[in-house]
């Protein structure tokens, strides 16, 4: 069985006693527990908990990936995306090279997302509703919702069907614009709506499966994550790279040489080299010094296995036995 969504408090507690018979006409053998134990996980991530005050608080975000740039081959403009304001951002290089950042936003804004792909996935094929066809039929079309996009958010398919719920309850059958007001209201809504919830699991003395605990426990524990995270980070922080002198042209036919010749390992993914992941092995551990300022990942890449500009004449100073041969 279903359990209707509800995006107004009045709605829900007006239909929560004609909602739980339905539930026991379907499930004979349960009890109202069971019941509300669907519903705290039904409303659940759209909280979260307040430490300073004790109590719970609306949270009806989702985070996902936000692509700032996407990699083309022949372009530097990506090395500008991860720069705002003269600072650095925090960004993540994906193994295509797409320069990406985890980014906040409201299942609002999500709910939006949703309905301009539909829209946008009609558009682009030529496609026309059937009959009795609506915007539902398609929320999770696994197609539409996974289809790839140059800029903006990229959905999580598995972490989609967490929000599918609040979807049909939010977005239209038909139109191209969610409401704001509604949404803003369910905002109102989520707190009281918990709290129904939970003043019910402790009636019937079960309040360890409430909202409340099941937020706050979640909460702690991503704050003890957090700070075994940040006190890694502090310690890693401290470790100095190895200093280099030379260009990044000789480091990077050296660094070639002593990887085919077996003194250093690169980075594989499915046994084959991982261009970008051992050159960001090399940028993590050595500091080049002949460099005002440290040199971007594209251009370790390119010295170590693509355009490595190091004269023959150079190279042929460099005698470097195979690894195999010193160890005979």
């Amino acid at each position: 069985m279903e359990i209707p969504f509800y995006l107004s408090f009045k709605e829900f507690e007006k239909n929560y006693p004609s909602d739980l018979a339905k539930w026991f006409d379907y499930y004979s053998d349960s009890d109202e527990v069971d019941f509300l134990k669907e519903l705290v996980d039904q409303y659940y991530y759209c909280l979260e908990y307040d430490f300073t005050e004790d109590k719970l608080i609306p949270d009806v975000m989702i985070t996902l990936w936000d692509c700032i740039f996407p990699y083309h081959e022949k372009s530097e403009c990506k090395f500008i995306a991860a720069y705002e304001n003269g600072k650095q951002k925090k960004v993540f290089w994906d193994e295509h090279q797409n320069v990406i950042e985890r980014k906040k936003i409201s299942i609002m804004e999500y709910a939006q997302h949703i309905l301009d792909k539909i829209h946008k996935y009609f558009k682009a094929n030529n496609i026309t509703f059937k009959e009795n066809e609506t915007l539902h039929d398609y929320i999770n079309n696994r197609e539409i919702i996974t289809s790839d996009e140059l800029f903006g958010y990229w959905v999580d398919y598995d972490l989609h069907q967490k929000t599918l719920n609040f979807l049909r309850a939010y977005i239209p059958l038909h139109g191209e614009k969610v409401s704001e007001s509604s949404f803003r209201n369910f905002n109102f809504a989520i707190v009281r709506m918990a709290e129904f919830i939970d003043k019910r699991l402790k009636e019937l003395k079960a309040f360890e499966w409430s909202i409340y605990q099941k937020v706050k426990s979640q909460a702690k524990f991503q704050l003890d994550k957090n700070g075994e995270n940040e006190m890694q980070l502090q310690s890693l922080s401290y470790v100095p790279k190895i200093k280099i002198n030379g260009s990044l042209q000789a480091w990077g036919y050296i660094f070639t040489e002593l990887m085919d010749k077996g003194y250093i390992e690169p980075q594989r993914k499915n046994g084959k080299l991982n261009v970008q992941g051992t050159a960001k092995m090399i940028l993590d551990h050595f500091e080049f010094t002949k460099e005002e300022f440290q040199p971007p990942l594209e251009s370790v890449r390119q010295a170590l296995f693509t355009q490595n500009k190091f004269s023959n004449d150079k190279q042929n100073l460099f005698k470097i036995p195979s690894f195999k041969q010193l160890e005979k």
